[in-house]
Order: structure tokens, then C-alpha cells, then sequence
């Protein structure tokens, strides 16, 4: 029996058909398979895609929020230095304001000293008047006695001489009498004088306590004003190298979205691009609410601008009236005294004159 070559070239050929159909079919899974990836991934690259343009817009918006904070600031700044300007040039005249009320409570103390030296002279004389009316006060009852033994006696014959000599006596002891009540308005004048001295200069310390506490009080008021300044200064600084650290954040995240390849390599950036963010907003957000509870202060401070130049209007009102009504008089105490008790010396002496 022969073996026919044809029947074994057509099982050859059905064999390679068979192959040729099973390699096809496994390579129409494959594509399938592949397709199916393919369709996963440019999902998820779109889902990516989103999740970037979002971050992105987010970005934006911050950068133009953060430059109109940065321009706010820098307006607060600049007004922030002006008032700094106008606090030193404050501060100046009240330094100068504290020297020159210094100046003027040596110069007080200087005085109360001469006039409390001035008191105690007068308090000598006015005993040593004392002591002088005490002793015209009995020449004066010695006299009386004489003149009344003299007139009780007119029968001896002694009588007529010495009836001469107590005549013209009379007049002065008349005159001895109100000479001794003008002193006695005098003492108690100068007495009065002195009360009112003693009052006045009380009163002068008083106030000049009441300076020394007012110049405390402003210096204080400088110590914490600088304080705030201070602290101003580092919350500025604070701000800037914020400012910075955001900036270096944004450059390292564009520079790491241009060389990133990968899916995994760009997911991590956007994981710590958003942490970067959430830090950021709370920080911004301690900030604000630390200008806001600081927001008191800028009325502190232009209570404090406006207020010098009302302070220095009222101590110079204050200098001038303690001057006019306190001061001068004082100082013209040593001239009017002498003159004033002069004066009455020689108003009695010439009443003793015309009465003689």
C-alpha cells in the first residue's frame, strides 16, 4: 500500500492553520489584556490630571492672596514706621519735658529751702516783736502806776514839779498803745503770711510729686510702647521668612513637576505639596488672628501721638499759673516785708511826732 504525499501536505497545512489560529488567538488576548491596562492608566492619568489642575488653581489663588497680603503689609509697615518716627520725635520732647521739670523741682526745692530759712528769720522776729510789746506792755503799766500815785498825792508840797513831767508822758502811752496793736496786727498778719506760705509750699510739693509720678507713668508707657515695637518687628520677620519659605516650597514643587516621569514620583509630590498648603494656611491663619488680638494696639498708639501735645500744653498752663500766683510772691516776700515793716515804723513815729 503507497502512502499518498498529498493527504500527509494537507494534515501539514492543517497543522500550521491550527497554530497560526491558536498564536492569533492568544494575541488577540494579549491586545485585549493590553487595551484593558490601557484604559486603566489613561484613567488614572486623567483622574492625575485633575487632581493637578486643581492644585494648580489652588496655587494661583493662594499667590494672589498672598500678594495682596504682602502689599497690606507693606502699607501697615510703612504706616507702622511713620508712627514709629512720630513716637521718637514724642519721645524726645518728653525727655526734654522730664529734664527741664527736673531742672525746675531742684529749683523748687531751692526755694521751698530759702523760704522755709525766710520762715524761721520771721518766726525769730516776730518773738523778738513779742518779747518788745511784753516789755512796752509793762513800761506802760509802770508808767500808768506812777501817774495814778502822782495824781492820788496832789497835797504835798513836792507836787507841782513833777506834774509836768507826766503830762506830756500821756500822749505817748496812747501812742505806745496803738503802736503796740499795729504790731500786734502785724504779728498776726505775718503769721497768717505764713500759714499761707507754708500752704503754698505743700502745695508746690504736692505737685511736684504729682510730676515726678506723671513722668513715671509716661516713661512706662515708653517701655511698653517699645515693647510692642519689638515685637511688631519680630512678628514682621516672622512674616518675611514665611513669605520666603513659600516661596522656596512653590520653586521646589514646579521644579520637581518638570523632572518628575513617573505616576508614583508625581503622587508623593502632590502628597507633600498639599501638606506644604495645610501648614502654610494654619500659619496664616495663627498670624492673622495675632494681628487681629493686636488690633487694639494701633489705638494705644495714636491715643499716645495725640496726647503729648496736649500734656505739654497743660503742664505749661499748669507752670505758668504755679509761677504767677506762687512763685513771684515768694520772691517778693524779702523786699515787701522790710518795706511793709518800715513803713508802719515810720507811720508810727510820725503819729508819736504830731501828737507831741
Amino acid at each position: 500500500m503507497g502512502i499518498n504525499f498529498m493527504d500527509v501536505e494537507t494534515a501539514m497545512e492543517y497543522v500550521g492553520d491550527l497554530e497560526e489560529s491558536n498564536y492569533l488567538f492568544q494575541d488577540l488576548q494579549l491586545a485585549a489584556e493590553l487595551g484593558k491596562t490601557l484604559l486603566e492608566r489613561n484613567k488614572e492619568l486623567e483622574t492625575s490630571l485633575k487632581q493637578h489642575q486643581n492644585v494648580i488653581e489652588e496655587q494661583t489663588q493662594e499667590i494672589e492672596y498672598l500678594t495682596k497680603q504682602t502689599a497690606a503689609l507693606r502699607e501697615v509697615n510703612d504706616s507702622r514706621l511713620r508712627i514709629y518716627e512720630q513716637l521718637e520725635v514724642s519721645i524726645q520732647e518728653l525727655e526734654h519735658t522730664n529734664q527741664k521739670l527736673s531742672v525746675d523741682n531742684i529749683s523748687d526745692k531751692k526755694l521751698i529751702k530759702t523760704l522755709t530759712a525766710q520762715i524761721e528769720s520771721l518766726d525769730l522776729r516776730c518773738e523778738e516783736l513779742q518779747k518788745s510789746m511784753d516789755e512796752m506792755a509793762v513800761a506802760q503799766e509802770s508808767a500808768r502806776r506812777r501817774q495814778r500815785r502822782s495824781v492820788c498825792t496832789p497835797d504835798t508840797p513836792q507836787a507841782p514839779p513833777p506834774a509836768p513831767a507826766p503830762a506830756p508822758a500821756l500822749p505817748p502811752c496812747g501812742g505806745d498803745e496803738d503802736e503796740v496793736l499795729q504790731l500786734l496786727q502785724q504779728i498776726q498778719e505775718l503769721r497768717s503770711q505764713r500759714a499761707r506760705e507754708q500752704r503754698k509750699a505743700n502745695d508746690l510739693e504736692d505737685q511736684l510729686t504729682q510730676l515726678i509720678q506723671e513722668n513715671a507713668c509716661l516713661e512706662e508707657r515708653v517701655a511698653v510702647l517699645q515693647q510692642k515695637e519689638e515685637e511688631m518687628q519680630s512678628l514682621q520677620e516672622e512674616l518675611s521668612t514665611l513669605e520666603e519659605i513659600r516661596q522656596g516650597h512653590l520653586c521646589r514643587r514646579c521644579l520637581r513637576g518638570q523632572d518628575g516621569g513617573t505616576l508614583t514620583a508625581d503622587e508623593d509630590d502632590d502628597d507633600v505639596s498639599i501638606i506644604d498648603s495645610l501648614v502654610d494656611e494654619s500659619q496664616r491663619k495663627s498670624v492673622l488672628m495675632q494681628l487681629q488680638e493686636k488690633g487694639d494696639i494701633w489705638k494705644c498708639i495714636w491715643l499716645l501721638i495725640t496726647s503729648p501735645k496736649l500734656i505739654l500744653l497743660l503742664l505749661a498752663a499748669f507752670c505758668a499759673h504755679i509761677w504767677d500766683c506762687y512763685v513771684v510772691p515768694l520772691l517778693m516776700l524779702p523786699i515787701t516785708l522790710p518795706l511793709f515793716l518800715i513803713r508802719s515804723v515810720v507811720c508810727g513815729l510820725s503819729w508819736r511826732c504830731s501828737r507831741s
